[in-house]
């Protein structure tokens, strides 16, 4: 294995330049083609490879993944039984959609970029201002999404095969990436707490005004991260009562910018209400009900998800794919009607990482995908909790949205995720 800490260097500034430009412009960036194919099939393919390489080291050099030999057993048995369930389903492995449509499980590959580069090189200071000023440039440019510059916007236009503001998702992603690294590294502790909290206000009516799955990752988060740090916030009752009123001012300012930012005119006295109900049918947040043995949300989007998930398992059962899976040769049959693929017809993702899994590689994958997570939110957990801190919103956020089953997501997720074990398990 490479061993040269210059080299490493080098290695951890590109992918950390990846990582701003990913944070920055989200699903437009990995879309930009070169060479005819886009940014994000480059992701996935050499995080393919790079996962062949780290089952090629550790069977053969098994001291360079000891630490974490039990993700990379776990993940050597997904990718034998991707193989196995290719083969049932008579997927080709020479059609790029067989890739595609698994790029979950090779994304993984760059848990192990961090954890070996992290092993040889730190995150700085300058790093960690980069990082927060990222953040605060995607939180200014969410908030006046009338504004794009037009050099950015001709560019991408021309050279990305989509052009988006970055999802609630994608939110989340920025917050924790930027706050997380800078609470756990960054000396002056109190300070970086108010930072936190600050931050927290400003970004808590835009991920809530862009999804309620991601705002409910972003709370578990903030609330773990007050809970790790409660230790500093008892040592002053008065700037915890400055903090607090500070942060309604911030609270209540933001919501204004939302909402104001999405061309709507609401009154002062309504603003917080708009942004707290925009995505709550009725304005109640219990909007469940049966029907005929099925289960409906009043909330258009709730639904849209519910009825798909549902579909995945009715036809996995009369199918009998439940224990295998429908495979990677073709669109999920949930997702195989226009009306389910959005404005542009390319959407084919069940918006749920686990009722994903289970649809492509059934009860099979869905176990092993499980207890993955399993190893990364509790196994560890007495040896570092943080990386609980840091994996749990993610998990979440996944639960609702497509983010695991895109390029973007995952490779900065995993990434960062190997630094954790590198630093916790070194």
């Amino acid at each position: 294995m490479i061993k040269d800490k210059n080299l490493m260097s080098y290695l951890f500034h590109i992918v950390f330049i990846l990582t701003v430009l990913i944070l920055l412009f989200g699903r437009s960036f990995v879309g930009i083609y070169l060479f005819n194919l886009r940014l994000g099939e480059y992701l996935v393919a050499s995080s393919l490879l790079l996962t062949l390489v780290v089952f090629f080291c550790y069977f053969f050099y098994s001291d360079s993944f000891r630490k974490i030999m039990n993700i990379v057993r776990v993940h050597f048995a997904i990718v034998v039984t991707f193989l196995l369930i290719t083969f049932l389903t008579n997927s080709s492995l020479l059609n790029s959609y067989t890739y595609k449509s698994s790029s979950y499980i090779w994304t993984l590959g760059f848990l192990y970029v961090g954890y070996y580069i992290f092993s040889y090189v730190e995150l700085n200071t300058i790093h960690l201002n980069v990082l927060f000023f990222v953040s605060l440039l995607v939180y200014l440019n969410s908030v006046t999404v009338t504004y794009v510059p037009d050099l950015l916007l001709d560019f991408f236009t021309n050279n990305s095969d989509k052009l988006e503001s970055l999802k609630g998702a994608d939110l989340v992603m920025v917050f924790v990436i930027a706050t997380f690294f800078s609470l756990k590294k960054l000396p002056y502790k109190r300070l970086t707490i108010d930072i936190f909290i600050f931050l927290s206000a400003l970004y808590l009516p835009l991920v809530m005004w862009k999804s309620k799955g991601a705002f409910l990752g972003f709370i578990v988060y903030v609330l773990f991260q007050l809970l790790n740090n409660k230790e500093y916030l008892r040592k002053s009752l008065s700037r915890n009562i400055v903090i607090a009123f500070i942060s309604i001012i911030l609270f209540f300012l933001s919501s204004l910018a939302v909402v104001r930012g999405s061309d709507l005119d609401y009154g002062y006295e309504e603003i917080i209400p708009v942004v707290a109900n925009r995505k709550v049918a009725n304005n109640d947040w219990l909007f469940l009900y049966i029907e005929d043995g099925r289960i409906y949300s009043y909330d258009g989007n709730a639904n849209w998800r519910l009825q798909i998930w549902q579909d995945v398992i009715e036809d996995s059962i009369s199918d009998r794919t439940y224990f295998y899976g429908v495979g990677y040769k073709e669109i999920i049959p949930a997702m195989d009607d226009p009306k389910r693929q959005g404005w542009d017809g390319k959407n084919e993702n069940v918006h749920n990482f686990l009722v994903n899994n289970y649809a492509r590689g059934g009860l099979v994958h869905l176990f092993l995908f499980l207890y993955l997570y399993w190893i990364f939110l509790y196994k560890y957990k007495e040896k570092d909790k943080s990386i609980l801190i840091y994996t749990l919103p993610f998990f979440i956020t996944s639960l609702f949205d497509a983010s695991m089953e895109n390029a973007h997501f995952p490779v900065i997720f995993y990434f960062f995720l190997g630094s954790l074990f590198s630093e916790s398990l070194d």
